[in-house]
């Protein structure tokens, strides 16, 4: 997308995927992360790449897509408060956006 700066193993958050959902189109922000993670499994930083993408509590979340959320449209872990301000791990949705997805029906015979 014209005049977003090239994704680096340094680059903020706000850098990577936008101050706002409105700064690029979803597909973009889901390039540019996937790009970011290809930078930091080549610079030898894989652990940051598993650190972010521990998506264990969006286990069974109907929005959850690997280590994205496609309801906000973000990494699952990237709150859109707290990782942004502080760096810390949260939730994308902030928890709100939950939906579990219905139970599996088991034939057990």
């Amino acid at each position: 997308m014209e005049g977003l700066e090239p994704v680096t193993l340094e680059s903020s958050w706000m850098q990577i995927l936008g101050n706002k959902r409105g700064d690029m189109t979803d597909s973009t922000r889901r390039e540019r992360w996937e790009e970011w993670k290809k930078i930091a499994v080549k610079n030898g930083a894989a652990d940051f790449v598993e650190y972010w993408g521990d998506t264990l509590e969006c286990l069974g979340c109907a929005h959850l897509d690997n280590d994205w959320c496609n309801l906000s449209q973000l990494p699952c872990t990237v709150n859109p408060i707290l990782t942004y301000r502080n760096n810390i791990m949260g939730m994308a949705c902030m928890g709100f956006g939950r939906l579990e997805k219905p139970p599996i029906q088991l034939t057990i015979w």
